[in-house]
């Protein structure tokens, strides 16, 4: 069996079960919190677990699409801006080569 208490004392999970079991719960405060394994056999066993610490988030922390709406509506203006600047600087290019190039024609004339 295990039991998790909370920093406060108060026992946050307790689970009577065989190998293998997995068990979560929300830690009601940050600190130390302590987990009891108890082999009421006279067997010798061998405890290994893994603690994961993470945030699972509720419905109320999730985006919705209301949300990503304007941020959709942005990345969009932002796309077209960028295409806008990149085709004016190829036309620059261009008209700076052939500009270039008429001068070249015209010195050798």
């Amino acid at each position: 069996s295990s039991q998790v208490t909370s920093p406060g004392g108060n026992v946050v999970n307790s689970l009577k079960g065989t190998s293998g079991d997995k068990f979560e719960f929300k830690a009601p405060r940050a600190g130390m919190y302590k987990f009891c394994f108890h082999n009421p056999y006279s067997t010798p066993e061998t405890v290994s677990f893994y603690i994961h610490v993470g945030h699972i988030p509720n419905e109320h922390d999730l985006a919705k699409d209301e949300h990503l709406d304007p941020i959709n509506v942005k990345i969009a203006e932002l796309r077209e801006a960028l295409e806008s600047v990149t085709a004016e600087q190829k036309y620059l290019k261009a008209r700076d080569s052939r500009h270039r190039h008429s001068k070249l024609i015209s010195l050798y004339l």
